[in-house]
């Protein structure tokens, strides 16, 4: 039979795991808004700049940054994209954890 003090300690543990998962989740929120904010004014700008050069005639220095903008890019969404991936793989770890835990001291 399990004492009040290992009950206790199972608690604790119960709710500092499920805080830091709370705070795990309030984390991945921020970082996703923050990412699709910065997305927006890149491609905010990126539409401005293009609007500016299709309505004049390109040289090949500005085919060559549009180039260059469209390539960055495409960067950006394969890293937020792995960076989303990777939150997410980490908040089933942390989940799945906590799931565990519980099991075992219930």
């Amino acid at each position: 039979m399990e004492d009040n003090g290992e009950k206790a300690w199972q608690t604790f543990e119960k709710i500092r795991l499920e805080k830091k998962l709370d705070d795990a989740d309030k984390r991945r929120e921020e970082i996703q808004s923050h990412i699709v904010e910065k997305n927006k004014a890149h491609m905010d700008h990126v539409f401005a700049v293009s609007d500016e050069y299709h309505s004049n005639k390109k040289s090949p220095e500005e085919l060559e940054f549009e180039m260059e903008v469209d390539a960055k890019l495409a960067a950006a969404d394969e890293r937020r994209e792995q960076h989303l991936r990777d939150i997410s793989s980490h908040n089933h770890e942390k989940v799945a954890h906590a799931k565990r835990v519980s099991r075992e001291h219930h």
